[in-house]
């Protein structure tokens, strides 16, 4: 994992760095990051500290071809 820091004043530039980030992490780490962030929020709220009562339901999307 990249660890620099950079300073990005440009709005636009710090969105197409952020995007850029995400699209190199595989897509099973992103559904993790996205629980894990779900998880801090529901801490932050004090809800759920251990996550067990969250719905983990799995949903396959079938997406038209493109």
């Amino acid at each position: 994992m990249d660890k620099t820091i950079r300073f990005i004043s440009d709005p636009n530039e710090l969105k197409a760095e952020d995007y850029r980030y995400w699209q190199s992490v595989r897509p099973a780490e992103r559904m993790q990051k996205a629980w894990e962030l779900s998880l801090m929020g529901y801490r932050m709220k004090g809800l759920a500290p251990d996550g067990q009562e969250l719905r983990r339901s799995v949903v396959r999307l079938k997406l038209p071809k493109r």
